[in-house]
């Protein structure tokens, strides 16, 4: 389905990301302030309690499998050797990975983990590169493939972004296991790895990241304790000030009921010393003033920890989205806090440097066509320690075709997350047993899509009238989103009211629709409403647009109940609003369903799936959600493959025949 937006639509979704803007700012409880944290032992202890929420919020495995670490082949070169290695992240799930070892160093040595920025692997040339420079230092790098990258992508494709394939990212939202914290989750591995290495300082262990990469890398810092280092690079800004901007997949749901992007990275404090990395021309406006007030909080999370020199931030002037981890400044840094058995602070000073897209047209490397420019990857100053790059048919972990596996392929973790979900559906075989399993399926509804149960009394205004010759129309403002909607009465009503959902997501859409002009027609009073789209920063409120959705339906409820009219239908062409609300409220006595949440894509941001629940498809499936409506007549219009339980569910009731199914 490609539904095209109405010229209107953008400024229902202002109304949505004001809203949003509005609720973010006074979360979390907690957040770093003039008044918090007081001492070092007042955040230490905040941090130590929040730790395990947060690995919750990031849909982590509760217990950890075993590794069952294996070394596959080896690379020697003069200064390092790059060992194949390949390490369970979880029953299912495997990780091939690069590990770095430095030649002629006395172990055990410092470690650095690489996750890798969108489309990057552990055969990136910007990774690649990283890994050589820092073991010609003496530290140990492991640099992982990403779930859906390189050898975790069941055709072996480099720069796929396969995560983002298939819809991934929002089936994985529904299932309860977020890509982004699946990446977070095989890095912590990752460092579950090099503890076991007897080569390694496991008290001197770095994350280094640039863009997706920096992003997990703030991940970690919030989600396990052992970081000695960090270099989040590329990009670092605050939610705050980034509501409504389009974004991957990387906001968690129910994130920011905890922390912003200024307690992920000072939750590192006091034993992770971290440079953030940045580009003065990567961010927009808004965005670079949320990078700066995340470092002045993060400042003061370390001043306060009595440690102020182990954090700071250095930006490029003039830079834009680069790895900057290779550059002189995070090789100082790491030298500085985490140690190079070859090189001290003043050898450091006296490297050379090479532009990073100089190094690559120098070994025919291609950089990606939107970063090959030199405001971004090409532009980057590295440190130069005559890198010669490993043919990629040396790079291998797998044997030919051994990415196909299950236990290697993203499609593979996708599956045996899928395996078991959802749930089937228990219909009993009398009519009490169903009542009573209904009010238990409809309170976890209700749970997961989090609609507030105590909802403000409606204040309607009425900002408009208007009049056609079939009808009297009242444009009227009411609920927290501050929507408007169309309330149309035919000047020969009968009875009867209706609920208007269309698929541009307007009421001006709706109006203009042959349906709507037929029900008034008819005789129909139609209550035509706004509806927004997915914005990622309600993800991180734990409300996405169907929960806003679902309670602006439901303030319709309450705006007609007002005007007296105590019930209506709902034609719904929204994702599962309708199907959502008429199962959290009586009031709306006929559903007729022409939409599916998670079926049409987002209108720009085309990999992703507008209407998804998160959660839901581990406490019920579609069959169940749709038996929730019984006995009420209610009207499929889309293709539905599963209706023989909800058919069995309206036969308990005696009513099969307000079960329509329209081709």
């Amino acid at each position: 389905m490609n539904i095209q937006r109405h010229p209107d639509h953008a400024k229902v979704q202002a109304h949505y990301i004001a809203y949003l803007r509005e609720k973010l700012a006074q979360l979390p409880e907690k957040r770093i302030s003039d008044a918090f944290p007081r001492t070092r032992e007042e955040w230490e202890t905040h941090t130590a309690k929040l730790r395990p929420i947060l690995r919750t919020i990031f849909d982590f495995p509760e217990t950890s499998g075993p590794l069952c670490p294996r070394t596959v082949g080896k690379i020697e070169r003069d200064d390092f050797t790059i060992e194949k290695v390949i390490y369970d992240a979880e029953p299912g799930s495997s990780v091939p990975a690069h590990l770095f070892l430095p030649k002629d160093v006395t172990f055990p040595v410092p470690a650095l983990i690489f996750p890798s920025g969108h489309g990057g692997s552990k055969s990136a040339f910007y990774n690649h590169y990283a890994g050589q420079i820092y073991a010609k230092a003496g530290i140990i790098c492991l640099i992982p493939d990403p779930v859906g990258e390189e050898e975790r992508d069941e055709e072996n494709r480099p720069g796929i972004r396969g995560h983002r394939l298939e819809f991934r990212i929002d089936r994985c939202f529904e299932v309860g296991r977020s890509v982004i914290g699946k990446m977070t989750y095989d890095i912590i591995r990752g460092i579950d790895y090099l503890c076991t290495r007897p080569e390694v300082n496991t008290d001197r262990i770095g994350c280094v990241g640039h863009s997706l990469g920096c992003t997990i890398t703030m991940n970690v810092l919030c989600t396990d304790n052992r970081l000695a280092l960090s270099l989040p690079a590329s990009w670092v800004t605050h939610f705050d000030y980034i509501v409504g901007d389009l974004s991957c997949e990387w906001r968690p749901y129910r994130l920011k009921h905890y922390v912003d992007m200024p307690e992920q990275i000072a939750m590192g404090a006091p034993q992770c010393a971290t440079l953030i990395l940045a580009g003065e021309w990567d961010y927009p406006p808004h965005a670079y003033r949320g990078l700066l007030e995340t470092c002045q909080q993060v400042q003061r999370v370390y001043d306060i920890c009595g440690i102020p020199d182990r954090f700071d931030i250095h930006i490029t002037s003039k830079g834009g989205h680069r790895p900057y981890f290779l550059n002189k400044p995070a090789f100082a840094w790491v030298e500085k806090h985490l140690g190079m058995p070859k090189f001290d602070a003043e050898a450091v000073k006296q490297l050379p440097e090479v532009y990073l897209g100089d190094w690559t047209d120098a070994h025919g490397i291609d950089i990606e066509s939107g970063y090959k420019s030199h405001k971004h990857y090409a532009g980057t100053a590295v440190v130069d320690l005559n890198v010669i790059p490993v043919p990629t048919g040396e790079l291998a972990c797998l044997p030919p075709k051994g990415y196909e596996a299950p236990e290697f392929a993203m499609r593979g973790w996708v599956a045996s997350i899928l395996k078991e979900l959802p749930p089937e559906l228990n219909i009993p075989q009398e009519l009490k047993y169903w009542k009573r399993e209904r009010i238990a399926l409809r309170e976890t509804v209700a749970k997961v899509l989090a609609v507030p149960e105590n909802r403000p009394r409606i204040s309607p205004e009425t900002i408009r009238t208007f009049e056609e010759n079939e009808f009297t129309g009242e444009e009227i403002r009411y609920g927290v989103l501050g929507l408007s909607s169309f309330l149309l009465k035919p000047k020969n009503a009968l009875k009867k009211t209706a609920l208007y959902l269309h698929q541009s997501r307007t009421k001006q859409g709706a109006l203009q629709t042959d349906e709507v002009r037929h029900l008034i027609a008819s005789g129909t009073t139609v209550l035509a409403l706004d509806c927004v789209g997915m914005d990622d920063s309600g993800m991180l409120l734990g409300e996405p647009s169907t929960t806003a959705n679902v309670q602006h339906v439901i303030e319709a409820l309450d705006l007609l109940k007002q005007r007296g009219i105590q019930r209506a239908a709902c034609y719904g062409y929204v994702d599962d609003i309708a199907l959502y609300a008429a199962i959290l409220d009586d009031r709306i006595t006929e559903i007729i369903l022409g939409s599916r949440g998670g079926i049409e894509p987002h209108h720009q941001q085309r990999y992703r799936q507008e209407g998804v629940v998160p959660y839901i498809a581990r406490h019920i499936g579609r069959s169940g959600l749709l038996s929730l409506l019984a006995p009420r007549p209610l009207t499929i219009k889309i293709e539905e493959r599963e209706l023989d339980q909800v058919q069995k569910v309206y036969r308990l009731y005696g009513a099969e025949n307000r079960l329509r199914i329209v081709e």
